[in-house]
């Protein structure tokens, strides 16, 4: 009995207790099934609220917020401007805690994405992240991906890049500007009520009406939605027009006193894609669309 006790002690001492093992073990094998998983059940199917079961909370977003609700704000952004987006994993390596994967991603740009109205127009991505994992989790990663294609497949920046030259990217400007024999307020009232563009702008088209709060015109371009600046002292008639794209064409225009007149100038900003064709056109089109204010405005001396 005594010999019994004697090797027990012997076996037993120094030794540790047994542990039940509390996490996933981090071999790339297991490393490379989460990120798989990570897209196949999560990601593509939109089930985000399971984030927290790939993505630690030591992780840290693009914008320094921390854990799963980092990391699907990330998606969530992709999400809205992409709606249908689906990610489809091409290759997967695994070595010690990394795991570096390149996707493709399609989608159509049906909502607005980092403030960019939709445009409808189908989208194809690619990029390469690679993911470090401790305990059984994502708690960084590091993503290369193609950020012009998307904006050019969506029609922000022209495909053919050399274009932007250093005038189109600084947005070439032309000023065009009449004299109106009618006090400056009188232009103002007049113009800055979108019901009476009909009256001078042909470039936006013969027919106006307000439907649901935006003033919504028959134009050359289809249907646009004008958006006029809030009412002012300074003479600011700026407008928007947002085309059926989504495309937003931005307006500058002023109308300050001159004498017992006023000047109404109009700035005509050109867009990367036009021609100096097209340009010049526009610009005549601006001058005609003043002309015709002004004789609108001065016929019998006054506002029609």
């Amino acid at each position: 009995m005594r010999a019994m006790a004697l090797l027990a002690l012997i076996v037993g001492f120094g030794s540790e207790p047994v542990r039940a093992k509390t996490s996933v073990e981090n071999t790339p094998e297991n490393n490379r099934q989460l990120v798989r998983r990570l897209y196949e059940e999560c990601i593509n199917p939109n089930k985000l609220e399971l984030l927290a079961r790939f993505v630690s909370d030591e992780y840290v977003g693009p914008r320094g917020d921390k854990g799963p609700s980092a990391y699907a704000a990330t998606v969530t952004s992709l999400r809205q401007g992409f709606p249908d987006v689906r990610f489809s994993v091409e290759d997967v390596v695994a070595e010690g805690d990394r795991v570096a994967i390149r996707w493709k991603w399609l989608g159509t740009h049906t909502g607005t994405f980092n403030g960019i109205p939709a445009s409808a127009r189908p989208v194809r991505n690619e990029g390469i992240v690679i993911y470090q994992i401790k305990a059984g989790k994502i708690a960084r990663n590091w993503l290369q991906v193609d950020r012009l294609g998307v904006l050019q497949q969506i029609g922000l920046i022209p495909n053919d890049v050399t274009r932007l030259t250093m005038s189109s990217a600084m947005r070439e400007a032309r000023h065009l500007g009449v004299f109106i024999d009618r006090p400056a307020q009188e232009v103002y009232d007049f113009v800055s009520k979108p019901e009476n563009i009909p009256q001078w702008a042909t470039g936006l088209g013969g027919s106006i009406q307000k439907v649901k709060g935006e003033w919504i015109a028959d134009s050359p371009m289809g249907k646009v939605k004008i958006r006029m600046a809030k009412k002012n002292s300074l003479g600011v008639l700026d407008h928007v027009v947002v085309l059926a794209t989504g495309e937003t064409i931005a307006n500058p225009m002023r109308v300050v006193p001159m004498g017992t007149g006023s000047e109404i100038s109009f700035t005509l900003l050109r867009r990367p894609e036009m021609t100096d064709e097209k340009f010049s056109q526009d610009a005549q089109w601006v001058e005609k669309d003043l002309n015709i204010l002004k004789g609108l405005l001065e016929k019998q001396g006054g506002i029609p």
